[in-house]
């Protein structure tokens, strides 16, 4: 009879999930039969044809595609058009390394530097609580219950690795693992044993260094990197793009340029989905780097960098991040792998947030920089970078 209404009680569970889902998106396309899709990923529409990009369905044809989907009609086709991109092989980062496929290990390795060593306190405490004491123990089914779907999840994305980019996608686990920590700060149930009060001093020590440690970087909430990893300062080390650096400090580079308005003219690289201009930044963008022997010839003519000037860089770019960025006049150039990762080199003299770094480039750092980079010495005096290009 438990196991019955446990059972009972897991199905209404995902029941009134999937009604929400579908409330959420006003149950468009609810129920819509599964050969009626046409997909662009070969996992579901199945072998890219020569001349088709959309249009394609493996399941049509097939007792499946009559099967109506209990999901809305753009929940499964963004589902579908998330699998594209794994299957397209974009460049992915991890740990100063850039491979054209992900790592199995890669979110792991996120969980390991962005989560609050506090927290990773409380999963340990309620781990060790939970096998050493009956009293902080629940029934195995509740505990399958929630731990089943957050390792469900970590699995799932896991062996995905056609690129990784977004620690994000595991953001599922976390309530979960949340409710499985708490027993951590229950109160024992059992009478017959008094159990020592430190378990809960522990989780109230755990929770305030979890706490105090996200306030301090606020409000650069999407920087944050715990102190194993050595906090925001050192976040691009481990990991890139909307792991720390989504264009989200743009506003505080408008605010810093407007407290130093020596920093002009500003060359701008911005890893971002807005045009600075909007802001009210003014920007030209900077120079690229060599990126292979063909580039290091054409420095020759004045068109590889670095150069001296004012430079504002995301910091995803100068982890040499390919990605277009906005070019100043409303357009935008795209950057190649390692096309802006010379500025590594440089160490910067302000940062806007965590993830726009801002170098100032003398005219003798420029010239030490590129003999150490092989690179021609600029002609005297040196040009601007806008100059040269």
């Amino acid at each position: 009879p438990a196991l019955l209404t446990q059972s009972l009680q897991l199905g209404v569970t995902l029941l009134l999930g999937l009604y929400v889902l579908n409330a959420s998106y006003g149950f468009e396309g609810s129920f819509r039969r599964l050969g009626d899709f046409r997909f662009v990923s070969e996992s579901l529409g199945g072998p890219v044809e020569p001349g088709v990009v959309v249009g394609r369905n493996r399941f049509a044809g097939t007792w499946l595609g009559a099967v109506p989907m209990p999901v809305p009609r753009n929940y499964l086709e963004g589902i579908d058009v998330q699998k594209r991109d794994f299957e397209s092989h974009y460049w992915s980062y991890l740990r100063g390394e850039w491979g054209q496929q992900g790592w199995w290990y890669y979110y792991l390795y996120g969980l390991a530097v962005k989560v609050p060593l506090g927290v990773w306190a409380l999963a340990l405490l309620a781990a060790g609580l939970g096998l050493c004491r009956r009293g902080y123990a629940a029934a195995w089914r509740d505990e399958l219950t929630v731990l089943a779907p957050a390792a469900a999840v970590l699995t799932l994305v896991s062996g995905e690795t056609g690129f990784n980019h977004h620690l994000r996608y595991v953001l599922p686990i976390f309530p979960f693992c949340f409710v499985w920590m708490s027993k951590a700060a229950r109160v024992p149930a059992s009478r017959e044993r008094k159990l020592p009060e430190w378990p809960r001093l522990l989780t109230a020590g755990a929770t305030g260094w979890a706490v105090v440690s996200s306030l301090l970087v606020y409000p650069h909430c999407m920087s944050y990197f715990n102190e194993a990893a050595g906090g925001p300062a050192n976040g691009s080390a481990h990991l890139v793009d909307s792991n720390i650096d989504w264009g989200q400090d743009l506003f505080y580079l408008r605010d810093w340029l407007k407290e130093h308005p020596e920093a002009r003219p500003l060359e701008l690289a911005y890893f971002g989905f807005v045009d600075p201009r909007v802001a009210g930044i003014e920007f030209k963008t900077p120079p690229m780097g060599p990126t292979d022997a063909d580039d290091a010839r054409r420095a020759e003519y004045g068109r590889i960098g670095p150069y001296p000037g004012w430079y504002a860089i995301s910091i995803s770019m100068s982890r040499g991040y390919a990605h277009s960025v906005p070019n100043g006049s409303g357009g935008s150039l795209y950057v190649p792998l390692h096309g802006l990762s010379y500025f590594h080199r440089f160490d910067p003299v302000a940062h806007a947030g965590w993830s726009i770094y801002i170098y100032r480039i003398t005219p003798e750092q420029c010239a030490q920089m590129r003999r150490e980079m092989g690179l021609p010495a600029l002609p005297e005096p040196a040009g601007a970078p806008s100059e040269s290009r």
